[in-house]
This record gives structure tokens, C-alpha cells and sequence, in this order.
């Protein structure tokens, strides 16, 4: 063997010694990817960071043509739904391009041509993960190429990196000896596919005892595989009260009038390594972009016939990443709040301007084929609360329609609530992975946050009287408004599937409760009185979960929906492996933070809606809105919605030792079905009201707390 370094990846059969068959989340957005900061030596290597799953190709071999620095963000291939991916960050320079990878066979394969990934955009920092077929097992390859184009249209790429074999740059790969995928089971890079999740009423699965023989350990596969293959052909009926449900259109115009697309023009004021760790002081535009939906809103002093209104929004955290500091300044706040906070390196990040975005009337909701795209009738209506700056602006006003008001009837985001550390001190600990959390900010966290949007009516109402733009927001905002109002008084009227009744107009009891109620004895099972239970209307399952938002397409967002035409829908949208922890969040509102998921997360057919939607309502066949889009567990073109989509539940109801105690993210004040809970948006929007410096004192008497929160 030569002496030059070679990096071999090598994706082991792992298994977990625990109490219960965990999954981590499935793929998340590209938003939502790690980011891995490379190594910065003074001479150029090829160098591998010991122990910490981070490698980086460098320029130092003239018989290569490398043009930018590729970091791996994993010393593992992974292999998932058959097929192996590999995660990479391109740089920041490349951040939002489509990436390629190409990979060629050692002597030992068959195969001598060179093997191409799936092409997928990298997120705001460059990070990505791309897909193999083909690939053959327990064969060893090299990277031969890697190459950025534009956007998903394009077939020649802006720059490539190319790689020769034996180099001090060659990057070895060897591809697992198993065909089964099993050595995904467990995998701490929250890298698994949806399907490898688990049933969370399965009840508990004996460790395996990794010192037993060969034979032991081939039958506790095969028996593992087994356990997978009941689960997935496991999907319960859902309950049907027929006079209640609602037709697919109205289900998605119902989310269209709730739905906002969003972005954030901030000023980040971190270190970039790249440039020799100077400040970056330069506003960031539309970074990044994704979908609100209304949650609830505020008139000034509860007086409807206000000059001013309180949007409360909710989105993402991981859309919301870049809100930094949207809070008042002063140390009550700091002290109340720490994870709003950035740190001091980093304490003039803010937000420049928000950007707040419309679909036109005319927005077709109609299905169309997976691939295809919808035309220009379900463009947005963009509004930036700044004045235009073409040097700031100049790429974002291709091909978009833009209105920069520099009167401001809204204001920039506050904070009211992001899902980090939401519990007790000792719950809090007890969520966070430190086996993988290396974060100097180290939280428990859920993709979910609320932000408050304050909105001088009486100015936009001005406006819409001689513009037709701001007459498009203004009715847009009514009918949000009007949507809240109606599910009011809807739910807490009569019966509804997985809902108690109450006046909070959101989904009350998660399926996966239900699922883990389903196998706890009598004296465990969830209190039918406490949670207004009943055979006919306590479901496990939903026959759809209606999702839209605004994904980019090309450089704009557009209104999308999930469920293409002509796809084959099965008629329930959960098997027992539909559901999976929460996924890590990582730098929300701070570039040093890290966030370990918890809660459940649930994946649905045909609902790979691309990234932008990030945030978008979820609705069951009811109109009950019972989760946030946040993943997909993969996607091969922009318009491409024919894989799995996976949603974030705003409740749990029941206490899991993986998942984390029981929670409600809007309302966690039920002290005897949320004990371990002290943050929510409603507990968040009481202590800020209470405050007499606060944006919210006048704002706190809202549509779904009428008394005040």
C-alpha cells in the first residue's frame, strides 16, 4: 500500500440497545442539514478531523482540477430505502445550487463507468445529501467528481471539482456488506428513512446482546426485519363521522386563506471562516424563505374597530433561524428567554426587513401530475418592509412581483415563542443527545415557532382603497382571519375525530398517543373524562393530511399542494412506521446552537413538496388542523411530489421516554396533562404581556383566548 492518506467511509451494521425500536427522523429540508465548519490548516492536505465525522477534500494535487473546498459532513455512508447518500457541504459561496456527486469503481468492481447522484440543492450554507443507485455492496469507490449547476434545468455545470484515483485527495468509499438496510436501524446521524421508523404502540423490543454469535445475530435480524416489514403492512382504518368531513378543495382553499410566504433579510454579524473569520456585517436577503400560517390574532385592547392588529404566525424554527434577537434587549427577557438570544460574539444580529407574501386569488389548487408545474397564476405577491436596493435586491427581483413599502404596515417579527427547552430543567437535560450534541448551545427543541406581526390596519386599509396589491393582502389577512374565527366555533360545537371539544380549534389528541394507548394495561391508558375520549371519534389514523404551501421554484415560491394527480393514494395515510422523533435543529437564532429533537413526526405519501413549503399547514379530512410540514425524505426535481413528506405534531398527549414528556406547543398550561411543560405560545404570550415594556401588552386578548392568554 502506497503512503498517501485514503479516508475509507464505512456504513457498519449498528444496533441499539434499547427499549424500544427507535428510528431518528427521517431526511429533513435541506434548511434544515447541519452545518459542519472545515478544518483550516496552513498547508494544504487532504485532512480528516479525528473523531468527528467531518472530512475535507483540499487543493494541494496539480493532477486534480479543484476549485472549491468540499467538506463531508459524515464518515459514514448511509443507506437508506435502497439506496446509499452521502452528506457534503459545498460552501456558503454555493449555497442554494444544485449539487452532483460522481463516483467511480476501485478494480475490484465490476463496474468501470463513473456513477452519478441524484442532483439536490444545497441549503444557506452549502450543506446537502445526495442519493446513489446502483451502487454495489461491499465494494469500495472513489469520488471522481462533484459539480454545482444553477438550478435543477440546467445540464452544464458553473463549476466542477474532478478527482484522479491515489491521490492525497482520493476520497475511498466501501458500501455496506448488507442488502437489507439494517445497519441503518439506529443510526445517530438522522439520516434514516420514514420507513425504517417504528410503531409507538408496539410496546418494548429486548435489546440485542452485541457479544452473541453469528447465528444469534442473523436471527435477530431477520426477526428485526420481520418486526418491519408487520409494521409497514399495518394501517389501521380511520374513524369516519361522514356528516363532518369536508371535500379536497375546501380542505386546501381553507389552507391557502391561513397561508403566507415568508423570508428574512438579517445581518448575522458572525465570524465566516472562510474569510479569515472576519465579521460579516452585510444584510443576507430573503434567507431564508419558507411558509406562516395564521395561528391566532390580537386587536389592539381587544377592540376590533383598532387602527392596529396582531398577526401571530407560526412557522418552522428552522425557517425562523434567522430571526436573531427579536426581543426586547433587557435582562428580564434574557433571563425569561436564553435560547432567543444569540450569544455576545454574535449580540448585534438582527433583522434588517421582512418580507410577507400573498397568493393571487386566481392560485389554482387543482391536482396536477408530479413533475409538472403550475404556471404563473400561482406566483405570490411579494411586500418587503424596506426601501428597494437594487445593488441588495438585484437577483431577488428576477422574476418576482415585488412591492418594497417604505411606510411599513408591518412591522418586523417579535418573538413569542421557538419549541427550544420547553420543559423542566431536568426533562430538558434528559432530551438532549450529548452523544452527538457537540453545539456550545446545547437544547431540546421541536420545528416549531410562533412570531408576532404587527400590522397598522388602518395605514393598509389606506392603501388597498387606490392599490390593487395591498388590496390582495388586506382581503388575504381578513380571510385568515375569518378562517380562525369559523374553526372556533366549528370544533367546539360537535365531535370531531381526535379534537376535545374545546375552544382551542387544534388537533387535541396525536395519533401516535394513540397508538401507545392502544397497548398500555387499563390502569396506564389516557383518562377518557381528562381528554374527552369516545370509541367513534378516537382515531388512529387520518384518511388524508392535506398539505400546501409556497416551495421556490426556479427563484420564486409558488402555491403548491401535496396528493399529485393520478398517484396511487392508499386510503389511510399512516402505517405503524409512519412516525419518528423529531429531527435536530441546528443554529436557531444562534450560530452556535444545536437543538436535539423530541416529539413525534409523521410522513405521508406523495407529499415531497419542495423546500420553501417548510411551514405549511396540515389538515385532516375534517379541515382540523393537526401538524407543520417540516421534511422530505427525498426529492429528485423541484415539481417532483411523489415521495414522502413528513409533518411535526403541535401536541403529544402521551409521556414517552424517547420522545419526551407529554407537551402541547400551543397550550401547555393543562397542569394535569402537561406537567413537565413551562414554555408554550400561550404561557410565552402571558409572562410577555405581563410585562410593562412589552410589544404584546395591548395584544394579549386574541381570537383563541378571548379572556387573554
Amino acid at each position: 500500500m502506497n503512503n498517501k492518506k485514503k479516508i475509507f467511509l464505512m456504513s457498519s451494521v449498528s444496533f441499539v440497545a434499547a427499549t424500544s425500536i427507535i428510528a431518528v427522523a427521517a431526511a429533513c429540508t435541506e434548511e434544515q442539514k447541519p452545518e459542519q465548519k472545515p478544518n483550516q490548516p496552513s498547508q494544504k492536505q487532504f485532512d480528516t478531523k479525528s473523531g468527528s465525522g467531518s472530512t475535507v477534500i483540499r487543493n494541494d494535487s496539480s493532477k486534480n482540477s479543484i476549485k472549491f473546498t468540499v467538506t463531508l459532513q459524515s464518515d459514514t455512508l448511509g443507506y437508506n430505502n435502497q439506496k446509499h447518500n452521502l452528506r457534503l457541504n459545498v460552501g456558503s459561496q454555493y449555497a442554494r445550487k444544485v449539487v452532483e456527486v460522481e463516483l467511480k469503481p476501485n478494480s475490484s468492481s465490476s463496474i468501470r463507468s463513473s456513477i452519478k447522484s441524484t442532483k439536490v440543492a444545497s441549503d444557506t450554507k452549502g450543506d446537502t445529501k445526495v442519493e446513489f443507485s446502483g451502487l454495489e455492496h461491499n465494494k469500495s469507490y472513489y469520488v471522481s467528481a462533484v459539480n454545482i449547476y444553477e438550478d435543477l434545468r440546467k445540464t452544464t455545470p458553473i463549476v466542477s471539482n474532478s478527482y484522479f484515483a491515489n491521490t492525497t485527495e482520493t476520497l475511498v468509499v466501501k458500501t455496506p456488506a448488507n442488502s437489507d438496510g439494517s445497519n441503518s436501524v439506529g443510526s445517530s446521524n438522522g439520516s434514516s428513512n420514514p420507513n425504517n421508523g417504528f410503531d409507538p404502540g408496539q410496546g418494548q423490543n429486548q435489546p440485542f446482546d452485541p457479544n452473541a454469535n453469528l447465528g444469534a445475530l442473523l436471527e435477530h435480524i431477520k426477526k428485526q426485519n420481520e418486526l418491519r416489514q408487520k409494521l409497514a403492512n399495518r394501517r389501521p382504518a380511520s374513524k369516519e363521522v361522514k356528516e363532518l368531513k369536508i371535500d379536497e378543495k375546501d380542505a386546501y382553499q381553507k389552507i391557502k386563506n391561513r397561508s403566507f410566504a415568508i423570508g428574512f433579510n438579517s445581518i448575522d454579524y458572525a465570524p465566516e471562516e472562510a474569510n479569515g473569520n472576519k465579521i460579516n456585517e452585510s444584510i443576507v436577503p430573503f434567507n431564508p424563505t419558507g411558509t406562516g400560517w395564521l395561528l391566532d390574532y390580537a386587536w389592539k385592547n381587544g377592540n376590533s374597530e383598532s387602527d392596529e392588529l396582531m398577526l401571530y404566525m407560526a412557522t418552522n424554527a428552522h425557517v425562523y433561524s434567522r430571526a436573531f434577537n427579536a426581543m426586547k434587549d433587557s435582562e428580564p427577557y434574557k433571563k425569561q428567554f436564553p435560547e432567543y438570544f444569540t450569544q455576545e460574539a454574535q449580540k448585534q444580529a438582527k433583522i434588517d426587513s421582512f418580507i410577507l407574501a400573498v397568493p393571487k386569488k386566481e392560485a389554482s389548487l387543482e391536482a396536477i401530475l408530479s413533475g409538472q408545474s403550475y404556471d404563473s397564476k400561482n406566483d405570490l405577491e411579494y411586500f418587503v418592509n424596506r426601501k428597494n436596493d437594487s445593488a441588495l435586491f438585484g437577483s431577488d427581483n428576477q422574476g418576482k412581483q415585488i412591492t418594497y413599502d417604505e411606510d411599513k404596515v408591518f412591522e418586523n417579527p417579535k418573538t413569542v415563542f421557538v419549541a427550544l427547552n420547553i420543559f423542566d430543567k431536568e426533562n430538558n437535560e434528559k432530551l438532549i443527545d450529548k452523544a452527538n450534541n457537540n453545539a456550545q448551545r446545547k437544547y431540546s427543541g421541536k420545528d416549531f415557532a410562533v412570531f408576532g406581526l404587527k400590522v397598522n390596519y388602518k395605514k393598509l386599509k389606506d392603501k388597498a382603497n387606490s392599490n390593487d396589491k395591498y388590496k390582495l393582502l388586506l382581503e388575504h389577512i381578513q380571510a385568515a382571519m375569518k378562517s380562525i374565527d369559523a374553526d372556533i366555533t366549528k370544533f367546539s360545537s360537535k365531535k370531531y375525530p381526535n379534537h376535545d371539544k374545546g375552544s382551542l380549534p387544534y388537533l387535541s389528541i396525536d395519533h401516535p398517543s394513540v397508538w401507545i394507548d392502544e397497548q398500555k394495561s387499563e390502569e396506564q391508558k389516557l383518562d377518557k373524562n381528562t381528554y374527552n375520549l369516545d370509541e367513534n371519534t378516537t382515531s388512529l389514523n387520518v384518511e388524508s393530511a392535506y398539505i400546501a404551501g409556497f416551495p421556490t421554484i426556479g427563484r420564486k415560491q409558488m402555491l403548491w399542494r401535496n396528493y399529485p394527480k393520478n398517484s396511487d393514494i392508499p386510503q389511510d395515510a399512516f402505517t405503524g412506521t409512519s412516525f419518528s422523533i423529531g429531527q435536530p435543529l441546528k443554529t436557531v437564532l444562534d450560530a452556535n446552537s444545536e437543538a436535539s429533537g423530541f416529539g413525534f413526526n409523521a410522513f405521508v405519501d406523495y407529499s415531497s413538496i419542495y423546500f420553501g413549503a417548510s411551514g405549511s399547514l396540515v389538515v385532516d379530512e375534517y379541515g382540523l388542523p393537526i401538524g407543520i410540514y417540516s421534511s422530505i425524505s427525498s426529492v429528485n426535481s423541484e415539481t417532483d411530489v411523489s415521495k414522502k413528506g413528513g409533518f411535526t405534531y403541535l401536541v403529544q398527549v402521551h409521556n414517552d421516554n424517547e420522545k419526551g414528556p407529554a407537551h402541547n406547543l400551543i397550550d401547555g398550561t393543562d397542569r394535569k396533562k402537561f406537567p413537565n411543560q413551562q414554555k408554550s405560545y400561550r404561557q410565552n404570550l402571558k409572562w410577555l404581556s405581563e410585562q410593562s415594556d412589552s410589544e404584546f401588552k395591548e395584544f394579549n386578548k386574541t381570537a383563541i383566548f378571548k379572556d387573554g392568554a
